[in-house]
């Protein structure tokens, strides 16, 4: 599989119908939970101990599907393997009341890993943009006066994409995941989709 194919570099422009929900040539389910995820989930482990010796960079790992689409399943099935003490797992959630009181990115800080670390997010700061404007709940939000309902979206992109370019210039690589899967079974069924 060329996962070249599946990296998608935003300052180019995004249209989601432009890439395939399937992977064409896919290896079997068996072949995927006896030999490659436990290939892959070693050479993770060998990389993950690199990281957490060194302390000098950390990883967020973004994790973003429908409710029941295999994120849980993802986090126990393959990071669940890796030294507990170099992980970070959140599950994004509602904002609090004290979360409201600030700009919707800032609880985002204390999401993030440590230096060594990696960062799980069962959800992210794309909640910010995907609740709001599909369920029109910008209402209950402060947005800044010269930016209208509409308008507010376009922004807040360019600020998700400032925020990342930010951690990645401190040192911390993002990698975002969207699972799209159509089985339910399986954590591989989701990979497999």
């Amino acid at each position: 599989m060329d996962i070249q194919t599946l990296r998608i570099d935003h300052k180019n422009g995004i249209r989601l119908s432009d890439f395939p929900t399937t992977i064409q040539d896919r290896p079997s389910d068996e072949t995927l939970q006896n030999e490659l995820i436990p290939k892959s989930v070693e050479r993770l482990k060998e990389l993950h101990w690199k990281l957490y010796a060194e302390s000098k960079k950390g990883i967020v790992v973004v994790l973003q599907a429908l409710d029941a689409g295999g994120k849980d399943e993802a986090i126990s099935y393959i990071f669940s393997n890796l030294n507990a003490q170099g992980l970070k797992t959140n599950a994004f959630q509602k904002p609090s009341d004290t979360e409201k009181k600030h700009d919707y990115l800032w609880r985002m800080h204390d999401l993030m890993p440590e230096r060594g670390q990696v960062g799980i997010l069962n959800r992210s700061h794309y909640e910010e943009v995907i609740a709001p404007r599909v369920h029109d709940l910008l209402g209950e939000e402060v947005i800044p006066d010269e930016e209208d309902k509409e308008s507010v979206w376009k922004v807040r992109y360019r600020q998700i994409n400032d925020f990342e370019q930010y951690l990645d210039e401190n040192g911390f690589k993002v990698i975002k995941f969207s699972l799209t899967c159509q089985k339910k079974s399986s954590v591989t069924a989701c990979l497999n989709d």
